[in-house]
């Protein structure tokens, strides 16, 4: 986390703090806003830092057609053999 970053959302909590303390609803809420606002940015920070590393640590075999040919093979063995359940049937359930 940028130190920037930090210091803006421990200044909103402080700044929260300081509303609750008021009873003043108005500016509770705005606080609020305010603190929410910068944890969405926060947590934005965070998803790229760890979208980055994910995406480092993959290498190359995270994607194309090997990768693909992977992810095939590991849903046609979840599958079973892929006959189809030829007994089924359809029915309509009624509540009386």
């Amino acid at each position: 986390v940028p130190p920037d970053m930090r210091s803006q959302v421990e200044s909103a909590i402080n700044n929260l703090r300081d509303a609750l303390k008021s009873d003043d609803v108005d500016r509770i809420k705005k606080t609020m806003a305010a603190l929410t606002t910068l944890s969405h940015k926060l947590t934005a920070e965070l998803y790229r830092g760890a979208g980055a590393a994910a995406g480092a640590q993959a290498g190359p075999s995270a994607g194309g057609p090997a990768g693909d040919r992977a992810t095939a093979g590991a849903g046609a063995a979840a599958g079973g053999d892929g006959k189809k359940d030829e007994d089924v049937i359809d029915a309509e359930f009624e509540v009386k």
